[in-house]
C-alpha cells in the first residue's frame, strides 16, 4: 500500500469499481486481468463492483462466478457511460475506480476521478495524458515505456506489479521428470476471441514442421467462433478450453504460441519461450441505455 497516493477520497467504503469492456472479437484480456485484480482484492477483503458494456454470456457467467455484482452498460455512448459509471461508483461508495480498456479518454478518467473515487488506469500503450491516480502497465516492456501524467499520478511499471489469477499466481505443481524431456511440448492460445481465426493458421504452421514426439495443445476461448474447424482428428493433438481456467490442465511447455496481452504474462508459468503474435484490439460504440445490475 506504500505505492498508493495519499490523496484522501471522499468515500471510504470497502469496494472498488472496475470498468472494462469485451466482445466475440476483443477485449476478453481486459476483463479477465480486473479479474484478478477483483481476487486479489477480496482476499484483502474489499468487495468489487464490475460495470461492463459485455453481453458476452460466457464472459459474463465468470464475473458471477467471482460473485461479482455485474452492473450493465449494455448500448451506453461515451456521453452517457461516464455520468452512469460514475453513478454506481457513488451508489457503491467505491473508494478506486478501475478502468481498463484502449477507448477510454483523458477526459473520461478525469471526469471519474471528479466524483472523489481516485482512479487506476490499467495501460498497455504508453503515451498519454493519463488524469489518473495510478497509472499500471505490466507488460515487459513497460520499463521502457514514455509517460505523460500528472504530478499526482503514480507509475505501477512493469511485470513485478502483473494481474494473475489465483490459479496463476498460486503455486503451480511441475513434474520435472517431464519436463526435462527432449520432446518438444507446445502449448497455442490465441487469446478469447481470434475473431480472424489465427489459430488455424499456427496449427497449419507447426503440422507443416512434422515434429515428431511433439505434444501440442490448442486452448480457444469461450468467444472464439471457429471452434469446429479445430479438431482433434486434423492431427494428434487435444482441444481444451481457455476460459475460466487452464492453468492446472497444463504440463510446462518448452514454447508458447500466444496473442499480445494477458494472456502472455499467465503463460510464462508454463514455458520457457513465449512468441507474441496479433495486435491491439479496438471497440465499437453503441447506442445509449440505462445500467442494469446483477449484485450478491
Amino acid at each position: 500500500t506504500s505505492s498508493i497516493p495519499a490523496r484522501e477520497p471522499q468515500h471510504k467504503g470497502h469496494r472498488n469499481l472496475q470498468r472494462a469492456d469485451a466482445s466475440a472479437e476483443v477485449g476478453t484480456g481486459h476483463v479477465m486481468r480486473c479479474i484478478a485484480l477483483a481476487q486479489a482484492l477480496k482476499r484483502r477483503g474489499t468487495k468489487s463492483v464490475f460495470v461492463t458494456k459485455t453481453v458476452e454470456g460466457a464472459l459474463l457467467e465468470r464475473l458471477r462466478r467471482e460473485a461479482l455484482c455485474v452492473v450493465s452498460l449494455d448500448g451506453a455512448v461515451p456521453r452517457t457511460d461516464v455520468a452512469l459509471t460514475a453513478s454506481v461508483a457513488q451508489a457503491h461508495d467505491a473508494e478506486w475506480i478501475v478502468v481498463d480498456g484502449y477507448e477510454f479518454s483523458p477526459e473520461y478518467l478525469s471526469a471519474l476521478r471528479a466524483t472523489g473515487s481516485r482512479v487506476l488506469y490499467i495501460d498497455d500503450m504508453g503515451q498519454g495524458p493519463f488524469e489518473c491516480d495510478v497509472v499500471l502497465n505490466q507488460n515487459l516492456h513497460a520499463l521502457d515505456t514514455s509517460y505523460s501524467t500528472a504530478a499526482h499520478t503514480k507509475l505501477l511499471l512493469g511485470p513485478t506489479y502483473a494481474l494473475l489469477r489465483k490459479e496463476f499466481a498460486e503455486d503451480i505443481s511441475i513434474d520435472l521428470e517431464r519436463a526435462s524431456e527432449d520432446e518438444p511440448r507446445i502449448l497455442v492460445t490465441l487469446g478469447g476471441a481470434d475473431p480472424e481465426n489465427c489459430t488455424l493458421k499456427v496449427i497449419d504452421a507447426l503440422a507443416s514442421l512434422l515434429m515428431e514426439g511433439a505434444e501440442i495443445r490448442v486452448i480457444v476461448g469461450p468467444a472464439f467462433r471457429e471452434g469446429s474447424s479445430v479438431t482433434p482428428s486434423m492431427v494428434a493433438w487435444s482441444l481444451l478450453d481457455l476460459h475460466p481456467s487452464y492453468s492446472g490442465r497444463t504440463s510446462p511447455r518448452h514454447a508458447v504460441s500466444a496473442a499480445q496481452g494477458r494472456d502472455a504474462l499467465e503463460e510464462l508459468d508454463l514455458s520457457d519461450r513465449t512468441e507474441q503474435v496479433g495486435r491491439p484490439d479496438s471497440r465499437s460504440r453503441g447506442r445509449a441505455s440505462r445500467p442494469t445490475a446483477s449484485c450478491r
